[in-house]
């Protein structure tokens, strides 16, 4: 985050409701474009979105130049394996 959205503040937020994990990350940094947020090439972003599909999952962001960013990660309760979080 610091690195790409120049932000100086994150904030975290890990909830379960309805049998899913809601994780969801905002920064003040930069903020991302539509545009930068829907580019094919952006493969950061692409990458992330292919890996919570995989686990049954969805992302969404959220971004207003200038004022941040927030990234959110939905998956499934049953798509987390405990043995790993160990």
């Amino acid at each position: 985050m610091a690195r790409h959205a120049q932000a100086t503040a994150v904030h975290i937020r890990l909830t379960r409701a309805a049998g899913r994990l809601v994780l969801e990350v905002a920064d003040n940094g930069r903020g991302i474009s539509a545009e930068k947020m829907s580019d094919v090439e952006s493969f950061g972003l692409l990458g992330m979105q292919e890996r919570a599909a995989a686990m049954g999952g969805e992302m969404q962001w959220r971004g207003n130049l200038g004022a941040g960013t927030t990234v959110t990660l939905t998956i499934p309760e049953a798509a987390v394996n405990p043995t790993v979080l160990l």
